[in-house]
């Protein structure tokens, strides 16, 4: 069987000369091609991509030739090189295959997101084999005039403190009728600082500490799994004493779930060993009706650093919601612990913020 690969007017085609029909045939700029130089003989693959709106998506499955003959002189291609040459020379390079233009399907700022990780970093990042979009966001119902993270936190706790090994390891309720089965993302830490993600269930046994099955250095969400709502507050913290399902020692505190939320409201994440954040927005809200203003931060700590401040804005509770949206990307690497802070013109200002962007793993 052979398949002849030729362009008529705006279309690649792909024709299979036995059974005499186009097994591929889309407009040019819709269609990827993807290296594979490690088989032998060499395998030619091609897929289609579709735009919706501003977002893009494999159309197609991917097709595989292992004999394609070009139509012009119907001699078969021998190689990469010689297909390479044959599309740039036809369509251009934004058709060939390379990771960067295969992962960013012709979006500019993602492009250039990934191009400043492989030329700042030599990491070749795939948002695809990761598939993961990563939205954080949370609430803060006493911001006041000292800086605080956007997050649910005990009384009089304005951070969270962070921890540099593994010793979060405790969950329980205020309410002793919480059996729900709890969600736990977060993050255990090595030797070396390096973060690996970790995703496990705890079984709610009331006022009654629960032990997690894997320790954590980082809690990123807490989320009720069961059909049930939570009837109190949830705490996930390291090992300390407790009243009534309380803890004690408020810093121990790392995420919680107020009562009947289900989820915890925490813009704050940490980014594995793996990973890099492709941030495209932030927010932030004043709930409540008076006339508040509020400032809210992005903070990032780089693996071994201090938080630094990488944008403010500013809201007020008559002006609506605020977004910054970042062009280009902002490029957030492995390792790195991200929070939004809010400082408020008065106490017990009530400010909700969060935090999106892409996933992309690093390839191997």
């Amino acid at each position: 069987m052979a398949f002849n690969l030729k362009i008529q007017g705006n279309f690649f085609v792909i024709y299979d000369t036995v059974a005499r029909l186009d097994i591929i045939r889309s407009p040019k700029s819709n269609t990827r091609y993807l290296f594979n130089d490690s088989e032998t003989p060499s395998i030619y693959s091609f897929y289609e991509i579709s735009k919706s709106g501003s977002v893009f998506s494999k159309k197609s499955p991917v097709f595989e030739f292992t004999d394609l003959i070009d139509d012009r002189t119907d001699l078969a291609f021998t190689s990469d090189a010689e297909l390479n040459e044959f599309l740039s020379t036809n369509i251009g390079d934004f058709f060939l295959g390379s990771e960067i233009d295969k992962e960013s399907y012709g979006d500019f700022d993602i492009k250039y997101a990934l191009t400043n990780i492989l030329t700042e970093f030599s990491d070749v990042v795939s948002l695809f084999d990761k598939s993961k979009p990563l939205a954080k966001f949370g609430r803060n119902d006493n911001i006041g005039t000292t800086s605080a993270t956007i997050m649910t936190l005990p009384a009089g706790i304005l951070n969270e403190t962070y921890v540099s090994t593994n010793i979060i390891d405790t969950i329980s309720s205020s309410d002793a009728a919480d059996t729900q089965d709890i969600n736990v993302e977060g993050h255990t830490i090595d030797g070396s600082g390096d973060f690996t993600f970790v995703e496990q269930t705890a079984t709610l046994n009331g006022q009654t500490k629960v032990v997690l099955s894997t320790p954590l250095a980082r809690i990123n969400r807490l989320t009720n799994s069961n059909g049930v709502n939570t009837v109190g507050t949830i705490y996930c913290y390291e090992d300390t004493p407790i009243t009534s399902g309380v803890p004690t020692a408020s810093e121990k505190v790392h995420c919680m779930i107020n009562s009947t939320r289900n989820q915890s409201q925490k813009a704050s994440t940490t980014i594995s060993k793996n990973d890099y954040w492709l941030v495209t927005k932030l927010y932030g809200d004043i709930l409540e009706k008076t006339a508040s203003y509020a400032d809210v931060v992005l903070e990032i700590r780089y693996k071994g650093k201090v938080f630094l401040n990488k944008i403010e804005v500013g809201t007020a509770a008559n002006g609506g919601r605020i977004e910054h949206f970042f062009k280009p990307l902002l490029v957030i690497p492995p390792n790195s612990d991200v929070r939004l802070t809010s400082t408020a013109d008065g106490a017990g200002t009530t400010v909700s913020g969060g935090i999106q962007g892409y996933l992309g793993i690093i390839k191997t």
